[in-house]
């Protein structure tokens, strides 16, 4: 079973407001009323469960994730409408479901890739963001003068992360979410969401739902900056992108200050294209660390919900490394170079048979051996 965290008193306010008490909503979601107040209590629910609250209650999965909702006659009229096309939700618990069944198919098999303790540590050790996030920078051993990162960052950093067992995916997740973590015992996972519009977007994604695994939590993200979990995890993965000495440094060597006063996007756009980091986050990192005029982060949002376009607005996610093999980079994207690798290990340790790495990674026979040495030659090109 997968926990999703929900923000503390978040279900108790919500039943309260739709009229239920604990008894009655046990009886209209057919959840045992101690498991409703465990549930309440620890902000821990199974993805089954946060469903059946949710049509119990008349609001979405993403309203009980957001902690806020619509007033109840809105919801209903909304949920009327929404009968007749698929639930915002719908592709979220579709992803949901076949990366916890892809976890249980290597587990069943005993070939699951584990996380390191190093990893799972991080967090006790360290405790804020700031802290964690350089830790960790330490531990995978970034260089921002090797070939690799000046290449290609996202590849850099996700290929480093997928080293340390961790499985990435991308998703169709809609409107439902960013992107969610797994985080079961030493068994890791994200997905990010493949509707992201650039590299730099993918690539906060993936450090933030890295951010859950560290905090050793299973999560669905939508990246708000007002909400304390999801702003910890999104100054993580700032502070892993752009250090803090280093960028403060570029902040005055560039004389960025002026630029942004005269052009907000300039100078998020210098910023993204130095550190491989969203423009968004750029934005709220200045914020956080109170460099310049401040609140870039609400100067972006307004830029961006009138309309304003920048010729070079975060560069548009590209296929991975060229078009070539197209078949492969694509199942590389949807399985993770984890999983694959995992795969490729047993089979060739004779733990498994083809039919079974067949069945597991979704491919023709024919095919296994050149998925896995693709993978095998991602990890190698960024180890750099």
């Amino acid at each position: 079973m997968v926990a999703i965290s929900v923000k503390g008193n978040v279900l108790e306010r919500l039943w309260r407001s739709r009229g239920f008490d604990a008894e009655s909503l046990s009886k209209a979601c057919e959840i045992e009323v101690e498991r409703l107040r465990e549930i309440a209590g620890s902000g821990k629910a199974s993805l089954g469960e946060l469903e059946r609250i949710a049509d119990a209650t008349r609001v979405t999965l993403t309203e009980i994730l957001a902690g806020q909702f619509l007033p109840h006659r809105e919801v209903v009229d909304y949920r009327t409408r929404r009968s007749l096309k698929p639930k915002p939700s719908a592709l979220l618990f579709e992803a949901l479901e076949i990366v916890q069944n892809r976890i249980e198919a290597l587990r069943d098999e005993d070939i699951a890739p584990s996380v390191s303790a190093d990893v799972c540590n991080i967090f006790n050790e360290h405790k804020t963001s700031r802290k964690c996030a350089a830790a960790f920078r330490k531990l995978i051993g970034i260089d921002v003068e090797s070939p690799s990162y000046k290449r290609d960052k996202l590849l850099y950093w996700k290929t480093r992360i997928e080293k340390l067992g961790v499985i990435i995916s991308y998703f169709d997740l809609g409107a439902a979410a960013e992107g969610f973590a797994i985080s079961e015992d030493s068994v890791a996972a994200i997905v990010v969401s493949s509707s992201s519009k650039s590299k730099e977007s993918k690539l906060f994604g993936i450090l933030h739902e890295f951010a859950h695994i560290i905090r050793r939590e299973s999560a669905i993200s939508d990246h708000s900056w007002k909400q304390s979990t999801e702003a910890w995890c999104n100054k993580f993965a700032a502070h892993c992108l752009m250090p803090a000495r280093d960028f403060a440094r570029f902040y005055r060597s560039a004389d960025l200050e002026q630029i942004l006063d005269q052009d907000v996007m300039a100078g998020l756009s210098m910023i993204s294209k130095r550190y491989g980091a969203s423009m968004q986050a750029a934005a709220y990192h200045l914020d956080n660390l109170g460099l310049g005029s401040g609140d870039y982060g609400s100067q972006y949002h307004s830029l961006v919900k009138s309309g304003f376009e920048y010729s070079e607005l975060e560069s548009m996610v590209e296929m991975e490394s060229g078009n070539k093999n197209t078949h492969f980079y694509k199942k590389i994207n949807d399985l993770g170079v984890a999983y694959i690798n995992s795969v490729g290990a047993a089979v060739r340790s004779n733990r498994i048979d083809k039919y079974q790495a067949s069945d597991l990674l979704g491919t023709k026979y024919k095919y296994i051996e050149p998925l896995i040495g693709h993978a095998e030659k991602r990890l190698i090109a960024y180890s750099d």
